[in-house]
């Protein structure tokens, strides 16, 4: 047996933001932290998946938050790197 968690982040004009939470919701910006024992990590939410169908619903929900504009080259491009 095992557990799969899933979370979504984006890091957009140097800010990391949660892509599980609405984008109206202000507490989306997230801190990066450092821990000796777990390294660099964000306390981001995560939601457990039991198949492919909830992976991918988690996985849109996501996709819908993500933050994307039109540039010259394409007309839905990212604007997270």
């Amino acid at each position: 047996d095992f557990l799969v968690r899933v979370s979504s982040i984006e890091i957009y004009n140097e800010e990391v933001r949660d892509l599980l939470v609405s984008s109206g919701d202000n507490h989306s910006t997230l801190t990066i932290r450092e821990d000796p024992r777990r390294g660099v990590f964000v306390n981001s939410n995560e939601t457990i998946v039991t198949g492919l169908d909830s992976l991918l619903s988690v996985l849109f929900a996501g996709e819908k938050n993500r933050s994307v504009a039109a540039t010259g080259m394409n007309e839905r491009s990212s604007r997270s790197h």
